[in-house]
Parts: structure tokens; sequence; C-alpha cells
């Protein structure tokens, strides 16, 4: 390996005096590093945006949907830890003068199911997900999440919408996360 500083390529310097610097292409990495870290909080957001509406477009009597979200830190066998996240549908509304089709209270004709266990189904493997996009790293606190039709009703006729937009509508106080990085993606 030879002793030379490339200029065109990431890497740090370290000068007659011993100081570290970083070189230019190493700060312009960095820079793009952050910048798709950002993006990638958007699409985060954005995937869970598509979730929840994709439950409304689905299930035409559902009104509201309330979900409890919890998180622990687990250990693997070579010592490291990761977040595990659970999701818990609380409380769901059906929407006045409908009701629930009987297929989605039923997981197979011998186990009945009420129709918050039916919706968790669907959404708990996701929970990890809705902590990525929703809460930093390492935070392991309980938090709730409330979703209302009327947020996203006209949304529900369109044959195409953008995620990003429902996950606006639907997490405002979250909307942050995807106009952070409009613009650009």
């Amino acid at each position: 390996m030879s002793n030379e500083v490339s200029a065109g390529r990431a890497d740090y310097t370290i000068g007659v005096d011993g100081t570290l610097k970083a070189n230019e292409p190493l700060l312009d990495l960095r820079r793009r590093i952050e910048e798709l870290q950002v993006a990638e909080e958007m699409m985060n957001a954005a995937f869970c945006g598509a979730l929840i509406f994709g439950l409304f477009k689905r299930h035409a009597w559902l009104g509201r949907l309330d979900l409890d979200l919890s998180a622990s830190d687990e250990y693997d066998d070579s010592g490291g830890s990761y977040r595990s996240a659970s999701l818990r549908v609380v409380q769901v509304g059906v929407r006045d003068g409908m009701s629930v089709p009987d297929i989605v209270l039923e997981l197979d004709s011998s186990a009945p199911l009420c129709v918050e266990d039916a919706l968790a189904n669907g959404l708990e493997d996701y929970a990890g997900d809705f902590y990525a996009a929703l809460r930093d790293e390492g935070d392991q606190s309980e938090f709730s999440l409330s979703f209302d039709r009327v947020d996203v009703a006209d949304l529900l006729n369109e044959p195409s919408v953008s995620a990003r937009e429902a996950f606006v509508r639907m997490f405002s106080d979250y909307a942050y996360l995807v106009r952070a990085a409009e613009g650009k993606y």
C-alpha cells in the first residue's frame, strides 16, 4: 500500500504535527450520508403511512384505529442487542351504518377473532418499522397512535395515492419526517 495521500478519495490525513483532518471528499461523503439518512427516515415514515392508509382502503367499514406500541432491548447469542417492538390494536371504530364482515373476524374456521386481533395480525410484523420511523435509535418508550378515516377520506377513491401524503395527513405530529427531504427525493 502506498504512503501517498490520494486527493480524489475520501480519507483522513495526518499532518506533520500529527493533527487529524478529514479531506474534502470525506466531508462530501459525510454530507451525502446525512442527506441519505434524512431520505431513509422519510421513506420509513412513508411506509408507515402506506400501511395504515392501506387498511382504510381495504376495509370500507373501518372508521378509526388506535394502536399501542412498546419495545424492549433483547440480547442475541453473540452478545449484541436489538430493539424488539410489539404493536397492539387497542380500539377499532366501525363507520356508521356499516358492520365488520365475517371474513375479517375469522383466522380460520375454528378460531374466531375479535376485530382488533384481526387487524393486528396484519400489522404486528411492522411494529419495528413504526419504531424506526417515529422513534430515535435506542428509544424504547411506549407510545400510542390514533388514526381516523376522515383524515384521508378524500384520498380513498383515488386510483393511486402517495404514501407520503397519507403519512402527513394521518401522522400530523410527525409530518416533518417527510417534509425534511421534499424536493430532493
